[in-house]
Formats: structure tokens, C-alpha cells, sequence
């Protein structure tokens, strides 16, 4: 899917940054940012692929990855990049919190450990020596936000209209909804989750509602939105009902290389169709 990732302005005025190089400060903005980044800003990429990506040579690369690793900013081992305190920056929402989740599980547990093993390296170091973080490293935490923010402001509505099209319910009379006890503004909150699940992308978000009606509507199933956040580890292995051909309402078939239909009869018989063809399916 998608991603769009508003970098706050501070990033530039942040103490941390201001002291990079021009080199450096690219090279941070890239792993903040590239295609490859996640939700949990843990993920991999070569460095065959960041070359490309920035023009820099690999010695480079691995130069300036010294300084990040040594700052305690970025780590790169294993094929596998992490930007600490990345997840502290994206918005509070409970289905963000499953989309990192997620992706965790997607981080191999031997890249897990070594983060791990920085992490409780770092802390012992504090323990002992009781040491308060540098003042630039507190406003970087503060000040670097990587916010979620919907593209082409793309609004939980937006979402909702969408839903209303895929159910049918778009061009229906205003009092169907009293009818059928349909509130617009029930589906406002499931909406404006799946907006940031989908990190503010509107076509990812209806891509899925796509997939989720086409499923459900094939096997003439009742869904909704919140449909889609139980299905959401399989969304992509979701298959339509495979529809199947009948001549006046009986099993049809084509046998391998021929043009002939045969149907399959009340009392189990297989035939030959003869006269009009007229194949449904369902």
C-alpha cells in the first residue's frame, strides 16, 4: 500500500539535524521516508537499494550509518534498518496500535533480539552510570514528529460515501435510512480508523473495502466496515464465490477441448444439452 508521511518542519530546526552535514541530514530524511519505511520503522532494504535511491556509494552510506548507530538514532544490521523512537511519533489510535503489532510480527525474531539487545545495553549503561540524555536528544523526541495525515485530505466522509456506493445505498430516497435505522454518523468512527490503518491513503482504504464487499457479496454475506478489521490479516486471500454455469437450472459443463454442454439432470443423469444454449451463472 501506499504510504504518505507529513514531516514536521521542526526536523530542520532540531539540534540533533542542525549539526549533521548536508550528506547526513539527507541520508536521515531518507530512512524516515523511503518506500520501504512501515509502521513500526523497523524494516529492510540493502544498501545496494539506498545507493540507488540517494546517489551515495556504499562506503559512504556505511560512514554515516556509524555516526546514526553511534548517536543512537539508526541501526543498521542484518539487511534490516531501525529508527528508534519511531512508533512514539505516529498518532494514538487503537487499530494504528494493530497495524504495528502486524508489522512486528513481520520482523524476524534474530533482528528482534539484536534490538532488544541495544536496547537493555543502552539502559544498563543509564543504570550505571546515571546519566540524563543530552538536551538534543530530548527535543529530537519532542520535536521530530512523524505524523499520519490523510492524502489529498482525505476524510473519514470520504470513506463513508464510498461504504454508502458498495452497499447500494447512495442514490436511495433520504427517509430509506430512517426506515432501515441507518445513521451516517455511526460509520464515522470504524471510518476514520480504517483511514489510519491505511495510513491516511483514501485509495488503500477503499482498495480495501473493495475486496471485503466483493468477498462478502459473492457468498451473500452481510458486511460492514468493521468487516474489514476482522478480515484484515487476510484481505488479500480473500476469494468471490466461484460462480457456476447452469442451462434451465441445471448443472452445466463443458467437457475438456469441446464445445458441447452437458447438463447433469434431477435423477443424476449427465446429457448432452441440444437446442438453445442459454448459460447462467451462480
Amino acid at each position: 500500500m501506499a504510504k504518505h508521511r507529513l514531516i514536521n518542519t521542526k526536523f530542520w530546526s532540531d539540534n540533533y539535524i542542525s549539526e549533521l552535514d548536508p550528506s547526513e541530514k539527507l541520508l536521515f530524511l531518507y530512512f524516515i521516508s523511503n518506500p520501504f519505511t512501515n509502521i513500526c520503522g523497523i524494516y529492510e532494504i540493502t544498501v545496494r537499494q539506498i545507493a540507488l535511491d540517494t546517489g551515495f556509494d556504499k562506503e559512504m552510506i556505511f560512514k554515516i550509518l556509524e555516526r546514526f548507530e553511534r548517536d543512537k538514532k539508526i541501526f543498521y544490521f542484518d539487511g534490516w534498518v531501525w529508527v528508534k523512537n519511531f512508533t512514539k511519533h505516529q498518532k494514538a489510535c487503537g487499530n494504528v496500535q494493530l497495524g504495528v503489532e502486524k508489522a512486528l510480527k513481520d520482523v524476524p525474531p534474530s533482528i528482534m533480539d539484536k534490538i532488544k539487545g541495544i536496547q537493555d545495553q543502552r539502559g544498563s549503561e543509564g543504570g550505571q552510570r546515571g546519566v540524563t540524555p543530552p538536551k538534543s536528544e530530548l527535543e529530537f523526541e519532542s520535536e521530530l514528529e512523524l505524523e499520519l495525515e490523510p492524502e489529498g485530505a482525505a476524510k473519514p466522509q470520504d470513506v463513508v460515501n464510498y461504504f454508502f456506493e458498495l452497499k447500494g445505498w447512495a442514490n436511495k430516497e433520504k427517509n430509506f435510512y430512517k426506515k432501515q435505522k441507518i445513521v451516517y454518523a455511526r460509520f464515522l468512527r470504524p471510518a476514520k480508523e480504517l483511514l489510519y490503518l491505511c495510513d491516511g491513503v483514501l485509495k488503500d482504504a477503499q482498495d480495501c473495502l473493495d475486496k471485503v464487499s466483493k468477498w462478502a457479496t459473492s457468498r451473500e454475506l452481510d458486511w460492514s466496515i468493521e468487516t474489514v478489521f476482522k478480515k484484515w490479516y487476510d484481505l488479500n486471500d480473500l476469494k468471490e464465490k466461484e460462480k457456476k454455469p447452469y442451462i434451465e437450472g441445471m448443472r452445466a459443463f463443458q467437457r475438456e477441448g469441446g464445445y458441447k454442454w452437458f447438463v447433469i439432470t434431477g435423477n443424476g443423469e449427465i446429457k448432452e444439452y441440444v437446442g438453445d444454449q442459454k448459460v447462467t451463472y451462480k
